[in-house]
């Protein structure tokens, strides 16, 4: 009987502590920090997008040390099948360079993507209707 409860416990806890899965991403060319334009958003919703929102995410490496970067080149919001939501601060890597995350809530430390996920981004990016390819750096 303990080990039941026990195993109830267990699966209750991690089923609480687990955020949804993303729904749908929101990307717009960003004011800086501080300021999340919320204007002229893109919206991706489409399984196989999303499933690389949910790549850049889970692959994302965390920095050490704490940085001082240059105003973010896009805002990006991850809204979760639960409702929840969180906001990043993109900076979108060249040809052949990792981009760069930052959570907005926790401006001190950045998030590495990797090149080959960054090149899928950029392309996705680059397709959109109000991010053309001539506002990246190459």
């Amino acid at each position: 009987m303990r080990f039941f409860i026990t195993l109830v416990f267990i699966v209750l806890l991690i089923g609480c502590s687990e955020q949804g899965q993303i729904s749908e991403v929101h990307i717009s060319k960003s004011l800086g920090f501080g300021m999340f334009n919320t204007e002229n958003s893109q919206i991706y919703s489409e399984r196989e997008t999303v499933e690389l929102f949910e790549k850049v995410i889970s692959l994302a490496e965390k920095e050490p040390g704490i940085v001082n970067m240059a105003s973010p080149e896009f805002n990006m919001k991850m809204v979760y099948t639960d409702s929840e939501s969180q906001g990043y601060y993109l900076w979108l890597g060249s040809e052949g360079k990792r981009s760069t995350l930052m959570k907005i809530e926790e401006t001190y430390t950045i998030y590495t993507i990797p090149e080959n996920i960054s090149k899928d981004l950029r392309e996705l990016l680059m397709s959109s209707d109000i991010l053309v390819a001539s506002e990246f750096k190459s």
